[in-house]
């Protein structure tokens, strides 16, 4: 009985610790910017819950917010059977969709002390980004065209 309840028990805990292991994907979104203001901006970037449908655009969790002149960011998807599939599948079903348009944020403070903050939607039309799949690192590559910040 103890021989049974081990193994139980043992199963249990892999399949647990490695049931899923390949469903969560790393992606990378590059982009350009014409940043030439004073101000300093951040570029929400849409993660993996806005994009499958589980998050709404004004959901907390919907975008991740990166300093726009770092011009690189690489992420990872939530855990979730959208990506227990190879990553050609996973571009066409997940970052393309029936998406006609990519939504990002820019983000900018407002004032002096830096608390207040002006948030602004750009709309990237989908034909403008370029998905690729590096097979050595394992991970998806976005690549934005330029984003402007007027």
């Amino acid at each position: 009985m103890r021989i049974l309840i081990g193994l139980l028990s043992f199963l249990s805990v892999s399949i647990s610790a490695y049931g899923q292991a390949d469903c969560v994907t790393r992606f990378t979104y590059t982009w350009t910017t014409d940043s030439l203001t004073a101000n300093k901006f951040d570029v929400g970037l849409p993660t993996t819950p806005f994009l499958v449908g589980y998050a709404n655009k004004d959901d907390e969790r919907s975008f991740y917010f990166v300093d726009l002149n770092s011009k690189t960011a690489t992420m990872r998807s939530h855990l979730s059977s959208d990506f227990c599939m190879d990553r050609e599948s996973i571009i066409e079903r997940v970052f393309r969709g029936d998406k006609s348009f990519y939504l990002l944020k820019l983000r900018t403070t407002t004032n002096e002390k830096r608390t207040k903050l002006d948030v602004s939607e750009i709309k990237i039309p989908l034909d403008a980004i370029v998905f690729s799949v590096d097979s050595v690192k394992r991970t998806i590559n976005i690549q934005l065209p330029k984003i402007n910040t007027h």
